[in-house]
């Protein structure tokens, strides 16, 4: 089971060109699946995902793709953003950007103790 992001590139960049893109992320955001340049209007499909590098850019979720999953869980976090923490055979991952880089997060702990 999967869960797809389409998420706008919101990034101010110092250069004049125009290069935030729309792109379908994976749930971590840490691979790209797909992306819309701005200037051709065209999708662009890789054959396999693309890592991409998050740090310093900003992105808006515009929607999330879901298909069911008993083992995840839908959590707000403090800002208001919607994380998914899953259980995954013993442990659990979460899609938060804190998790991606410490492999550990309050939205875990939140599952855990059932808040």
């Amino acid at each position: 089971m999967q869960t797809l992001i389409i998420a706008k590139e919101v990034t101010v960049w110092n250069e004049s060109f125009d290069c935030n893109h729309l792109y379908l992320m994976n749930d971590s955001m840490s691979k790209v699946i797909a992306y819309v340049r701005n200037r051709d209007k065209h999708l662009h499909v890789f054959k396999h995902p693309l890592e991409i590098e998050t740090k310093g850019r900003k992105f808006e979720i515009l929607e999330r793709i879901m298909e069911n999953d008993p083992n995840r869980v839908e959590v707000r976090g403090s800002k208001g953003n919607i994380y998914y923490v899953t259980k995954k055979g013993d442990g659990y991952k979460c899609s938060c950007t804190g998790f991606k880089y410490h492999s550990s997060c309050k939205h875990i702990q939140e599952v855990v103790n059932g808040q």
